[in-house]
């Protein structure tokens, strides 16, 4: 059973700044299940990463963007064998895809401190209130105000502010419901 999101707060340095790096990964449902189904739990991360580059499993044109989605999935769901170990059997016992998802938003949450306070911060609270229909723009004002703030490794653009805000929806998949701004 993976730790409760209490216990994933601990794991993510308190005094890290959020990145802009969500806007790489998105949820790359796909391109995770790809990964997991092709994983050889006997190698090592480093052994089934370089097969994985080599063979190009994705399908990618650039290798540079291999790259990246593997040090996203390095972060989410490549740290801990036992975690790893049993998204790949449920990967390949085909668990249904909505009970799939949220087990990799989980991970994905566990791994990027803006996500984790993303959901704990915003979302959860408008959920106790019933809500799930979520304006980009309540996004966009909360990200603004967490620049303003200095939580960001550096000062976002709006362009790169209204990004991250669109790009969390495809992440947060059918549990709550984004309109456009």
């Amino acid at each position: 059973m993976p730790p409760s999101l209490g216990e994933a707060k601990k794991r993510l340095p308190q005094s890290s700044p959020y990145t802009s790096r969500i806007i790489k990964a998105g949820a790359l449902i796909g391109d995770t299940k790809t990964l997991l189904s092709h994983w050889d739990v006997d190698a090592s991360v480093h052994e089934n990463i370089r097969r994985v580059q080599r063979e190009n499993i994705f399908g990618k044109a650039s290798r540079s963007r291999v790259e990246d989605i593997l040090a996203i999935f390095r972060r989410r769901y490549l740290t801990e064998k036992s975690v790893t170990k049993a998204l790949v059997t449920l990967v390949r016992q085909k668990l249904p895809s909505p009970a799939l998802e949220r087990l990799f938003y989980f991970h994905s949450s566990r791994a990027d401190r803006l996500l984790y306070d993303t959901v704990t911060e915003i979302l959860a609270p408008l959920k106790a209130k019933g809500l799930i229909d979520i304006n980009v723009r309540h996004l966009q004002r909360s990200l603004t105000r967490w620049v303003d703030e200095g939580k960001t490794t550096g000062h976002w653009s709006e362009p790169t502010i209204t990004r991250i805000a669109q790009g969390f929806s495809p992440l947060f998949g059918t549990s709550v419901f984004f309109r456009g701004t």
